[in-house]
């Protein structure tokens, strides 16, 4: 996890690298806001389309698992 999450934000590091200051800033902003807005826009799926409170990985899992 802690992997996965850090060579994302080096990607979006990576992207504004050429950027004054207050452009690396707002980029780095605008992109953690992004990314946040997807995450939370999946879990609103997730919860909205059934009545489990797990991801649907987890949910197949623990039904593999029953």
């Amino acid at each position: 996890m802690t992997t996965n999450a850090s060579e994302c934000f080096n990607d979006i590091l990576r992207r504004a690298r050429g950027l004054p200051i207050q452009g690396l800033i707002m980029s780095i902003y605008y992109n953690l806001v992004s990314l946040f807005l997807k995450r939370t826009s999946k879990v609103e799926y997730w919860t909205s389309s059934d009545s489990s409170t797990f991801a649907p990985h987890t949910k197949a899992v623990l039904e593999l698992a029953e």
